[in-house]
């Protein structure tokens, strides 16, 4: 659905960064889309994560993420 929505603004050169339904396990089939500038979504910083303070386990998350986008 993004590539359709990407196609007429193609010439426009606008980025996209999808946050809904992105999962780790499809983030970089969205990354390689050349008009994704970048992906977000709750894998990588649950709301119990946040409440509890967990900001060890959401960092080491993002950076699992950052790393794994990179292969």
């Amino acid at each position: 659905m993004l590539k359709s929505i990407i196609a007429p603004y193609k010439h426009l050169g606008i980025r996209f960064m999808p946050t809904g339904s992105v999962s780790e396990a499809n983030a970089n089939d969205y990354l390689s889309i050349p008009e994704v500038a970048a992906v977000g979504g709750t894998w990588l910083g649950k709301p119990t994560d946040i409440v509890e303070e967990k900001w060890d386990a959401i960092r080491e998350k993002v950076r699992q993420a950052v790393f794994n986008s990179r292969k």
